[in-house]
């Protein structure tokens, strides 16, 4: 299809069929997610680490005995059991967390962050801050607690249509 084709489709509403304008809701945030992951995996990469093992890192770094089952990282992470496996052998392998087995129930692995992967998060504490700032540099402090407002309620309207 030829461009000026595209443009006079892109031009009748009705015609419009998974419509990727750039002014659509869905796809902007995608953009943001897609932009801020690329991003942090460029910064990530003098680390050694992708942005999935850093938000595992991060998840460890603020539990109770920095340590999680690999079932809760599964639905914290939003990924299935194998995703969770790879990332866990990878950072196994970094020596940045070890697995061992629950002592309440044998059948149970437990990831648990190493003293070498607790620096690490904190060393990472400053490079997600700068992350935070850049993202809200052209707001105003009223303006990101709308922001931050309004995200929460596309997340909860999100969530609870999953149960729909």
């Amino acid at each position: 299809m030829s461009e000026k084709a595209f443009e006079e489709n892109e031009a009748d509403e009705s015609r419009l069929c998974c419509d990727i304008r750039e002014n659509h809701i869905g796809r902007l945030m995608k953009m943001i997610s897609d932009a801020m992951e690329k991003r942090a995996n460029n910064d990530l990469r003098k680390e050694n680490l992708t942005f999935m093992q850093m938000v595992l890192l991060c998840i460890l770094y603020n539990q109770k005995d920095y340590k999680a089952s690999f079932k809760d990282l599964e639905k914290w992470l939003g990924v299935a059991q194998s995703t969770v496996n790879g990332i866990i052998a990878r950072m196994r392998s970094k020596e940045l967390i070890e697995v061992r087995v629950s002592s309440t129930d044998k059948r149970v692995k437990v990831a648990v962050l190493k003293e070498e992967g607790r620096k690490k998060c904190i060393e990472l504490e400053e490079s997600r801050r700068k992350s935070e700032e850049m993202l809200s540099k052209n707001l105003s402090d009223e303006e990101k607690e709308v922001f931050v407002s309004l995200l929460k309620k596309v997340l909860a309207a999100v969530e609870n249509s999953e149960n729909d």
